[in-house]
């Protein structure tokens, strides 16, 4: 009976524990045409800290050589969060999602969908952004535009 109720302290521990240090998403950056890793992207992640989602939060990291980076959100968490990618040379992308969702079910998106293009399937608690490469020609006359 002892050790019985011993393991269920212990576990309830763990529960507390891992409510108490948040949760942490992983993002994953591709080359939408050909599948590689997209290394030095910008990545943010943007929430309203709870419980008086008054003050907005600001994570900022960059991918490594293989594309991804692991961001650990706050305890509490908050209802929803903003995350974005950016290059110089590749589209932005970005999805807005609520926490339990994104940490549930995954999260992935496209900037530039062609017709045909397949929606990849992310695993729980990881986003997934597949971006495409700005041409050359659109980016050397871009700062060129006026209003």
């Amino acid at each position: 009976m002892n050790r019985t109720v011993q393991g269920l302290v212990w576990c309830g521990l763990f529960l507390i524990a891992a409510e108490a240090f948040g949760q942490e998403i992983t993002v994953v950056v591709r080359d939408a045409k050909n599948g590689h890793a997209v290394r030095d992207a910008e990545v943010w992640v943007q929430f309203f800290e709870p419980p008086a989602n008054r003050k907005i939060q600001q994570i900022k990291s960059k991918t490594g050589a293989d594309g991804v980076v692991h961001i650990s959100l706050t305890a509490p968490q908050p209802p929803q969060v903003t995350v974005s990618a950016s290059t110089h040379s590749f589209c932005l992308a970005y999805v807005t999602a609520g926490t339990v969702d994104l940490l549930q079910r995954g999260v992935a998106d496209r900037c530039d969908p062609k017709p045909g293009d397949m929606q990849p399937t992310p695993e729980p608690g990881k986003v997934i952004f597949l971006v495409r490469k700005i041409p050359l020609w659109v980016r050397l006359i871009a700062p060129l535009e006026t209003e």
